[in-house]
């Protein structure tokens, strides 16, 4: 035991005694604050006292401020230290007791649970009015912290008027046990959604329901609030908004399942949840979090939500929603699948609403860039003009991935005169986000030569983006173009520093060898390339020089074999030139 107190930090029993005995001298209580260094910063003292039983939340902790600060910032009265007749008791041989407990209080450095919450709570009322008295002057954020938790479990009414106030600090901790201790002592206080300061709001009860895992309202209590949060948070997508809207899809999960841990592998039906996971997906596209929330309230009979009641046409022994179920179900088999395609296809505009369906969860719930492609979209495509209201809707929303998947739809059934200027404004807006820049360029290139004449210039102009992901799409676009005027720029791109940009102007290159061929002095350049010092992009060009089979490409390989970095590959591209070993 000695070992492990002197391990942890602990005084002595006989070490505690005497430092009771000094502060019953001093008057004072012998706290962590008498005991660490006047000159050491709060925060500093909270940092070296093992953190773990901090709880993880949302909003930040900022540096301890004094209680009289803190009384400022709310708006309360300064009360002078030592006004209250307690602050005499506390230097008694007969509280001795509670002066050692109530010094532990806020102590980051014992193991398991701190004995001395215990220890008070059995106390009960004679502990109070000590608590109280911390409630009112301790200027320790941990301290205060477990106070307030102590006087929340022992049901202490009087403690309400001071928990308002601290309820509403923004130093996360002492604000959190506040409302948790609000939510059982405060009976008169309706739990309802602040505007002024939502966001705090929906952070700090987040942290003392969800991750906390403790049931601190009546579920028709906390609903109302989640409605009302829900109707006055921003609709518009903003990033910074993203982490809100999670916290509140939890919380909403919540007041319908109290019971339940709110995990995405395991969650029931909640539609209203749903939204706001969705809303947050929508506020960031790129929110992991957010799409396996999505992603497991998503199943199969998502796929109907949208649509109208009553109409459900048959198809080779199967009804319309079940067609839909089998595209939906990502277990579906590929040869079900490949019928659910064809069905649907033959089913036409009645199916269009519960296709759209799909398309939107699909697209939203994607993995990555790779995207533009699947069962879904070649049924929609397959069906063709019935489909365009509602993509011209889904096109509304200009931040969205699902918009510029739309607007790539639409410009494969026909519609280009709609997707093409909407595709080349997000590519030439530097304002947008980089990530659906790099999308739309990809698309505008995928609706195909159909747009050569007016996507080619903008995604040449786009191979030289400061962005490298940018440019890696402008690249993957034009290989569907097969523009002549591209290929000189690939070749350019052949030497971008970074290597996945490289890689996609040499696929593109690969992707049209006609116009490659067609321009003979393409070979001249790659071989220029490779003679070069260039540090990059050499031993792409023997690739492609290997792949086009050019004889006036031998002499250059066959140097190129001589170099370590290049051996390998030229080796590779003599063999398909020549058809002999090098």
């Amino acid at each position: 035991m000695d070992f492990l107190r002197k391990l942890f930090g602990r005084t002595s029993e006989n070490e505690s005694k005497q430092g009771g005995s000094k502060a019953a001298k001093d008057g004072g209580v012998q706290t962590d604050e008498t005991r660490r260094d006047p000159n050491e910063s709060p925060d500093r003292h909270i940092e070296q006292n093992a953190p773990d039983r901090f709880i993880l939340t949302p909003i930040p902790l900022r540096p301890t401020p004094s209680v009289h600060a803190m009384e400022r910032e709310l708006g309360g009265e300064e009360t002078e230290a030592g006004s209250n007749p307690l602050l005499h008791e506390f230097g008694t041989a007969k509280s001795a007791d509670v002066q050692t407990l109530l010094a532990d209080l806020g102590r980051r450095d014992i193991l398991g649970k701190n004995p001395a919450l215990e220890q008070l709570r059995r106390m009960g009322q004679k502990a109070v009015p000590y608590l109280l008295e911390i409630l009112e002057h301790s200027d320790d954020v941990p301290k205060l912290a477990d106070t307030i938790n102590v006087l929340g479990e022992l049901g202490i009414e009087q403690a309400v008027p001071k928990l308002k106030r601290l309820s509403q600090s923004q130093w996360a901790e002492v604000a959190q046990a506040a409302l948790t201790a609000l939510a059982v002592l405060d009976k008169t206080t309706t739990l309802r959604a602040d505007p002024s300061r939502l966001n705090d709001q929906i952070g700090q009860l987040w942290t003392a329901i969800v991750q906390s895992h403790k049931t601190l309202y009546p579920p028709d209590v906390l609903k109302t609030f989640c409605a009302e949060a829900a109707a006055a948070l921003p609709k518009a997508p903003d990033r910074e908004l993203s982490g809100i809207w999670l916290m509140l899809g939890s919380l909403t999960y919540k007041s319908f399942y109290p019971e339940d841990n709110v995990d995405h592998r395991n969650v029931k039906s909640c539609p209203e949840a749903k939204g706001c996971y969705e809303q947050a997906l929508r506020c960031d596209a790129l929110n992991d979090t957010a799409k396996m929330f999505v992603r497991a309230f998503t199943t199969p009979e998502s796929a109907l939500e949208g649509l109208p009641p009553g109409e459900d046409p048959d198809y080779n022994g199967k009804s319309m929603r079940q067609w839909l179920k089998i595209l939906a179900d990502s277990k579906s088999g590929r040869e079900d699948r490949k019928q659910a395609v064809e069905a649907l296809r033959d089913i036409g505009a009645p199916a269009v609403p519960g296709l759209m369906q799909i398309f939107k969860l699909e697209e939203q719930l994607a993995e990555d860039m790779t995207f533009l492609s699947g069962d879904c979209i070649e049924t929609i495509l397959s069906v063709g003009k019935p489909a365009v209201p509602a993509l011209s809707e889904f096109m509304a929303d200009q931040s969205s991935r699902l918009f510029i998947s739309s607007a790539y739809v639409l410009g494969k059934i026909g519609e280009t005169s709609v997707a093409t200027p909407v595709l080349i404004s997000v590519i030439e807006d530097a304002e947008r986000k980089a990530i659906l820049r790099a999308q739309a360029a990809e698309a505008l290139g995928k609706i195909g030569p159909a747009v050569v004449q007016d996507a080619s210039p903008v995604l040449i102009k786009a191979l030289k983006d400061e962005d490298p992901i940018i440019r890696s799409s402008a690249a993957k676009g034009l290989r569907y173009l097969e523009s002549p005027e591209a290929v000189d720029p690939l070749i350019d791109a052949l030497q971008d520093r970074y290597a996945f940009v490289r890689q996609s102007a040499s696929v593109a290159l690969r992707g049209f060898f006609r116009a490659v061929q067609a321009e003979p002095s393409i070979v001249d350049k790659l071989i220029e390339l490779v003679e070069s010092k260039a540090e990059k992009g050499r031993d792409e060009a023997v690739s492609l020089l290997g792949e086009i089979k050019d004889e006036r490409a031998v002499k250059t390989l066959k140097n190129a074999l001589k170099e370590k970095e290049l051996a390998f590959g030229a080796a590779a591209a003599l063999r398909n030139i020549t058809g002999k070993e090098h």
